[in-house]
């Protein structure tokens, strides 16, 4: 089930108050619930939220021929 960030930290001080430890957990609550809601999945081919990237749009380029 779906749960927003206000939903799990209501006053947007206390979540930027909070430890990085504490701050990693209500992010990875808020991102794993995401799982199941149709068309809004975070994982996409095991990355999450990062895009494939071309060779070309890497800044890979290709040995001169």
């Amino acid at each position: 089930m779906y749960r927003s960030l206000s939903s799990l930290v209501p006053n947007a001080a206390d979540l930027l108050d909070l430890e990085v430890e504490e701050l990693a957990g209500v992010l990875l609550t808020h991102l794993n619930s995401y799982e199941g809601v149709s068309g809004n999945s975070v994982y996409q081919n095991g990355r999450i939220g990062q895009p494939a990237l071309s060779p070309c749009r890497a800044g890979i380029r290709s040995p001169p021929a």
